[in-house]
């Protein structure tokens, strides 16, 4: 006969060991389909799975588990469609007409069109089934109250619809697992043993389960490791169900309680600790949230420079929406992991407000739809002008002509332009007039995409368009720009999540839909259902960190340990957060709702089981426990809750022992209350910034620490300089001859210095090193790998290209498992990765989309046009010196070109860029030297030239800026260069080398940027300032500087 036992002991009683150990003959006898353990929540599954392994090698078919996981081998969601709220929603208002159409609604009618209605009905509905009630089960009687009727006449049509529609929603799943138990029992013909641990009360669907488990052949031990001198109604009751199905209790002693194991058992049951150490218990009282926040965050901080593990940590809340979120933010600030996953509603990703923005011009084209779509950053539409004139002239449409048609809009801003041109002399009518006209042929482009209203039918017509418009726009390669462009990681992850579940929404949208007659769809329909998805939808932008500090809810505590643990939270009101009871579900209702089966926990019970959830949530500390509550504003003080009064109670605290925390925590009033050298000079800067005498303190300061005054008066030195009228050293100003004998230079520092001489002087002569990077993986890796991937793959099957080139063969076999193979071996090497995990399997997927369609082009590109790819990564200047003769020097240069390709023994020089290539202009102004010079060290080879450009590989572009005569037809480039404009671009890369090389002779590196990057490395240390600069008296020599004019 099987065993049914219930083992109740203490909190933290070591009966778990036991139990692990019984389930351990399982798993070491390799009979693990023989046994489940099952536990209350997912984040346990991974501990006690290591638990069961500890002494094992390894097992299969470990089935450590959740009740969750048991409905899932009853039920075959695969014949069934998932639904959530908005399909509720939808569902419920067709079922309400339904019934109002025939008579069946009467005492709802007036607010039965209301959302918040709507929502009500979902809420009493998943509480009916929560509680095992089916629409059979539930009779309508002729004396029921109206209220209780319609209600019920709801549920039944509700529960009717889904099962002749095989929709499930989440309570759904329970029932239909209850009802097919019989039927699918034989899942669990070769279990043995179940055990059942950190449990102490049941949902009624795992109740049920365990019932119907109970009446096989199979061992059954349940552990509750809860008990304690407060006897909790909800751990009576469970018990006492357990007792009526047949199992036998057994109570088990806790020998070895700690402080906190006997502060969780004695709470609530008037005990008094005489003996508990007070020093690990601390109470705070912030003035405010974002205090409250700071103080733990900062106490978190010291437990980990205390040598204390981050996951030996928790931060326990009973509202993980507000303080979950903010505790997590600031330890992030910190670079403090944590174990909770970052997540971001879809509405709050401005993609899909740039959806819904774009599904609004098929419905009205007015003037404010239009611009919000043309300023989208994720069209990224291509001007070819400043974006700031485009950006102003859209600002200016928009306020003017706000609720005008856009093309009246546009008609009546160029008739009044083309009045003031002929009016006026002024040019800047006539930009004006040009950023219109580009504007308008802009917004012409777009309105022909959108469909026209009468054209939509069906939302697969609307889907359609969405996906074609965002493939047009390039809606990847733009968020991969934007990227490049910001180089924030969270942004990034954050829209490339959103762009992998935007077909997984579309698909459950369409499902949606089929649900309404097609009478009810309209594009409005459709706009706001979309809307509701998007605010429904919930996407996890990072993923928990399994070792980072634990930020939970009291519940998920159950069966984990910590050294310190942090209650957060507790105002009365706020901590224990008893939830009101819904309007159907109330005191006068409950005697009729339980003689129909639908069981609702009351206040009282409530109000016990966040009792008992508190005492073992203190229960999970070893070493330190705080207790936090905040006021809700500085005028009027927030109640402690009344659980810190019991704990106070239980251990002789009062009033006194609570330690507030106000604006005194930041910057404090009294010095004494300082920790430390770096809080002391804060405080002493800050109110000498006020105009308090602090000569004293700064004395005494200086006696800490002599060199840190010092240092402060150096600075402030230092920034009197900056802000003279003369260029001082520290504006690049340093008037010494710099030697350089014998230096070879690289292209980029000479590019550096002609973009910026500062730049130059802290990469070059001072050996600044860049900051560190921030990210693992950057565009400069990524850059680095795309040459690498590329160089391997042309240099490697260059005779199957050539091959293929001649016609020899049709195609190149197995190019993507090539490129596959060399991308992750690449990745590898380069970047020292061992685990390829999921978010390195996205960057290499995206990265081998972007060669693969560019080695495809490539290919029939050198094909069609019989050139053939030669060089790769072909070095100059390293071997053997390679020497630029300019007018004054003769400069010794190196230099790695990445592309060489031959046509009838020409050569065409290519350099490789991820998403843009420079301009002629560029050339022009000396920031861009590197083709110029890879082209005269291939001429001073022998070689002769064609051209030489970049190749784009995100646009799949190939822009030969420095093209001559005679390439035009071989490289389709409509501007080339004749034999006289080609050796003046030579020549003025020479003479800009020329001026460089005397500017860094001489020491000049004045902070004069052609353009100062907000991306700059060393902005932090020049702290580069237009307005001073050009407020500077003395004028620098302009010799070596200023750019000609023009050429």
């Amino acid at each position: 006969m099987s065993k049914k036992i219930i083992f109740f002991g203490d909190i933290n009683n070591n009966f778990t060991n036991k139990l692990i150990e019984e389930a351990r003959k399982y798993v070491s006898n390799n009979n693990c389909k023989k046994m489940n353990y099952i536990l209350p929540s997912r984040d346990l599954l991974a501990k006690y799975r290591k638990l069961l392994l500890s002494e094992v090698k390894g097992a299969f078919n470990l089935n450590v588990i959740t009740f969750d996981d048991i409905v899932d081998k009853l039920i075959d969601k695969s014949i069934y469609t998932e639904i959530q709220d908005i399909a509720k929603k939808i569902i419920l208002k067709d079922i309400l007409k339904k019934l109002e159409q025939q008579g069946k609604i009467k005492y709802y009618k007036d607010i039965m069109k209301n959302d918040s209605f709507i929502e009500s009905l979902i809420y009493i509905i998943g509480e009916i089934k929560r509680s095992l009630v089916t629409g059979e089960d539930i009779n309508i009687e002729e004396n029921q109250h109206i209220k209780f009727k319609e209600i019920f006449y709801i549920y039944k049509e509700y529960q009717l619809f889904l099962y002749n529609n095989n929709l499930l929603d989440k309570e759904e799943v329970f029932l239909k697992s209850i009802n097919n138990f019989e039927k699918t029992k034989s899942v669990f013909k070769n279990l043995e043993l179940i055990i059942i641990d950190e449990f102490f009360d049941f949902r009624s669907q795992e109740f049920e389960i365990i019932k119907q488990l109970s009446k096989m052949n199979i061992d059954i031990l349940i552990n509750i490791p809860y008990k304690t001198d407060k006897e909790y109604i909800t751990i009576t009751k469970t018990i006492e169900r357990l007792e009526d199905l047949g199992f036998i209790l057994k109570q088990k002693e806790n020998e070895q309680k700690d402080l906190f194991d006997k502060l969780g058992i004695e709470l609530f049951s008037n005990k008094k600790n005489e003996n508990f150490d007070t020093r690990k218990i601390n109470v705070i009282r912030a003035d405010n949230l974002n205090l409250e926040i700071m103080k733990i965050a900062n106490d978190v901080k010291e437990d980990i420079l205390g040598k204390i593990l981050p996951n030996k940590i928790a931060v326990i809340t009973d509202d993980l929406n507000i303080y979950g979120e903010l505790m997590r933010e600031k330890l992030s600030s910190y670079n403090i992991p944590c174990n909770l996953d970052k997540k971001e509603k879809m509405i709050n990703i401005p993609i899909a407000r740039d959806i819904l923005n774009i599904l609004d011009l098929i419905n009205n084209n007015n003037i404010s739809n239009v611009v919000k779509v043309l300023k989208s950053p994720y069209l990224n539409i291509e001007y070819n002008i400043p974006e700031e004139t485009i950006e102003k002239s859209l600002d200016y449409i928009y306020d003017n002509y706000k609720e005008s048609n856009i093309g009246i809009a546009i008609s009546k801003e160029k008739e009044k332009l083309n009045y003031l041109i002929n009016a006026s002399n002024d040019k800047k009518y006539n930009q004006q007039l040009e950023s219109i006209q580009i504007i308008e042929t802009e917004i012409n482009v777009l309105l022909e995409k959108i469909p026209e209203l009468d054209s939509i039918r069906y939302p697969h017509d609307i889907i359609k368009f969405l996906n074609t418009l965002l493939i047009d726009y390039k809606i990847e390669d733009n968020i991969e720009e934007l990227y490049q462009l910001h180089n924030d990681e969270d942004i990034y992850y954050r829209d490339v999540a959103f762009i992998n579940n935007l077909d997984i929404l579309f698909e459950k949208l369409e499902n949606y839909i089929d649900i309404i007659p097609n009478s009810n769809f309209d594009i409005k329909y459709f706009i706001n259902l979309l809307k509701s998805l998007f605010e429904e939808e919930e996407l996890i932008i990072k993923e928990k960190n399994k070792n980072g500090v634990y930020i939970i809810s009291p519940s998920l505590s159950r069966g984990l340990e910590f050294e310190n643990v942090y209650i957060l939270g507790l105002s009365e009101g706020k901590y224990p957060k008893i939830k009101k009871n819904n309007w159907f579900f109330n005191k006068r209702n409950m005697n009729l709702l339980n003689k129909k089966g639908i069981i609702y926990p009351s206040n009282i019970e409530l109000y016990d089981k966040e009792k008992l959830l508190f005492g073992i949530s203190i229960s999970r500390a070893n070493s330190k426990l705080l207790l936090s509550y905040c006021n809700e504003n500085t005028s009027e003080l927030s109640i402690p809750s009344i659980f810190i009064e019991e704990v106070f109670k239980n251990i002789g605290l009062n009033e006194k022992h609570i330690e507030n925390i106000n604006s005194d925590y930041i910057f404090k009033k009294d010095l004494m209350n300082i920790h430390n050298n770096e809080e002391l000079l804060q405080n002493i800067l800050y109110k000498y910034s006020k105009g308090e005498d602090m000569s004293r303190e700064i004395n005494m300061y200086n006696n800490l620490d002599k060199y840190a005054i010092s240092k402060i008066m150096s600075n402030v030195n230092v920034e009197f300089k900056r802000n003279s009228h003369e260029f001082s050293e520290f504006d690049g100003n340093i008037n010494e001859e710099y030697n350089f004998i014998d230096k070879t230079f690289s292209i980029t520092s000479l590019e550096t210095y002609g973009q910026c001489p500062m730049k130059y002087f802290f990469k070059y002569v001072l050996n600044i090193n860049e900051e560190e990077k921030e990210k693992d993986f950057d565009n400069r890796d990524k850059g680095n790998i795309y040459h690498m991937v590329l160089a391997e793959f042309y240099s490697r099957y260059k005779n199957k290209i050539y091959n293929y080139i001649d016609n020899k063969v049709l195609e190149i076999e197995k190019i993507e498992d090539i490129v596959t193979k060399i991308l992750i071996r690449t990745v590898k090497n380069e970047l020292q990765i061992k685990n390829i995990n999921k978010m390195w399997n996205l960057r290499i997927e995206f990265m081998k989309k972007v060669i693969l369609e560019f080695l495809y082009q490539d290919l029939n590109r050198l094909k069609e046009k019989q050139i053939y790819p030669n060089f790769f990564e072909y070095k100059f200047g390293y071997k053997e010196d390679f020497i630029l003769e300019t007018e004054d020097f003769n400069v010794k240069l190196l230099g790695k070109i990445d592309r060489v390709d031959i046509k009838d023994e020409k050569i065409i020089i290519y350099d490789y860029k991820t998403s843009h290539g420079l301009k002629l202009k560029d050339i022009k102004e000396g920031t861009s030297l590197q083709l110029p010079i890879y082209l005269m060290a291939m001429e001073k080879i022998g070689y002769e030239i064609l051209s030489g450009g970049y190749i784009v590989l995100n646009d799949k572009k190939y822009i030969n800026i420095l093209a001559k005569k005679e390439s035009k037809d071989i490289i389709d480039e409509k501007k080339t260069l004749n034999e006289e404009k080609w050796q003046d671009i030579m020549k003025i890369t020479k003479d800009k080398i020329n001026r460089y090389i005397h500017g860094i002779k001489l020491g000049d590196f004045f902070v004069k940027p052609q353009e100062c990057s907000p991306y700059c490395p060393y902005k932090e240390i020049c702290r580069y300032n237009k307005e001073r600069i050009d407020g500077k008296d003395v004028e620098y020599d302009k010799t070596y500087r200023e750019p000609e004019a023009s050429y």
